[in-house]
C-alpha cells in the first residue's frame, strides 16, 4: 500500500544522509522513485477497481431510495399542507407586528410537525415581505433566514447501510487518489484515472459505464467482472494510442498513469 508519509520520510532520509556523496543521494532518490511508483501504480490499480465497485454499489442503493422516495411522495396528503398554508396566510395577515409573527413561528418550530413547517416555508415569506416591507429592525431578515435555514421533510427516507458504506469507501479511494496524485501526479492525473466514468453532482452518484450480459450465458456481470472489463477496454485503448503515435513517427513519452490524460480520445 503506497503511503506519502512514507515516501516522504524515506526521501528525506536520503536527502539528510551525509555519509551519502551527491551522485549517491541522486542515485538513491532515484531507486526510490522507481520503486515507489511501482507501488503507486499498483496502488492505483488497485483504487480504480475499488471505486467501480463502490460506484455501482451507491448507485445501486441510490436508485432504490429513489423509488422509496416516489412511493412516499405518492401519499403527501397536499390537501393537509394547503389547509396548513392557508391558516399561516391568515395568521401573518391577521398579524399586529412581526414579534406575533415570531411568536407564531417558534410555537410551529415547537410543535415539528412537517406540514405546518413546510407550510411556513412555502407562503410566509412574500406575505411578510408585503405587510412588513417598512421593517428595519432586522428582525424580518434573522427570520427569513432562520426559516429557510430549517431542514423539513414531509417525506424522509434514511441512506441505507449499503448507501453509507459506498459512501465512505468512496471518500476514502479519493483520499488514497490524492496522495498519489500529489508524490507523482500531474493536475489531478490519478483523480481522473481512479474515477473515470464516475462524477457527482451532490452526492448523487452519475455513472458513465453500466453492467453488460455475457453474450453466451445472458448473465449480467458481477461488479469485479465490470471492473475488469473497463481495466482492459483502457488497456486496450491504450496500445492503440501507443500503435497510432508509432505509425505517426510520434515519440511517446507519456506515462499513461501519472500524466494528465484528461481529453485522451479512447
Amino acid at each position: 500500500m503506497f503511503s506519502l508519509n512514507d515516501y516522504r520520510e524515506k526521501k528525506n532520509s536520503i536527502l539528510n544522509n551525509d555519509r551519502l556523496s551527491q551522485r549517491g543521494k541522486e542515485d538513491a532518490l532515484n531507486s526510490l522513485s522507481v520503486l515507489t511508483r511501482n507501488e503507486a501504480r499498483a496502488a492505483i490499480k488497485d483504487l480504480r477497481k475499488r471505486a467501480v465497485i463502490n460506484a455501482l454499489s451507491l448507485s445501486e442503493a441510490q436508485r432504490e431510495r429513489d423509488e422509496k422516495i416516489k412511493g412516499a411522495q405518492e401519499k403527501i396528503d397536499y390537501q393537509r399542507l394547503n389547509y396548513e398554508a392557508q391558516k399561516v396566510s391568515s395568521m401573518i395577515k391577521a398579524s399586529s407586528s412581526l414579534l406575533d409573527v415570531l411568536e407564531a413561528w417558534e410555537k410551529a418550530k415547537s410543535e415539528n410537525d412537517a406540514y405546518v413547517l413546510k407550510a411556513w416555508q412555502d407562503v410566509s415569506k412574500g406575505l411578510i415581505s408585503e405587510k412588513y416591507k417598512d421593517d428595519y429592525s432586522g428582525l424580518k431578515g434573522s427570520l427569513f433566514e432562520d426559516m429557510q435555514g430549517l431542514k423539513v421533510e414531509l417525506v424522509g427516507v434514511e441512506k441505507t447501510k449499503d448507501e453509507l458504506e459506498a459512501l465512505d469507501a468512496l471518500r476514502s479511494i479519493e483520499l488514497e487518489a490524492k496522495e498519489i496524485n500529489e508524490a507523482f501526479g500531474s493536475g489531478v492525473s490519478v483523480l481522473s484515472r481512479v474515477f473515470e466514468g464516475v462524477s457527482f453532482e451532490g452526492e448523487k452518484v452519475k455513472l458513465g459505464f453500466d453492467y453488460e450480459v455475457h453474450k453466451l450465458t445472458d448473465r449480467k456481470e458481477t461488479k469485479s467482472e465490470v471492473s475488469y472489463r473497463l481495466e482492459r477496454e483502457r488497456e486496450k485503448a491504450i496500445e492503440n494510442h501507443k500503435l497510432a503515435l508509432k505509425e505517426k513517427g510520434f515519440e511517446n513519452t507519456l506515462d499513461y498513469d501519472f500524466d494528465d490524460m484528461r481529453g485522451f480520445n479512447r
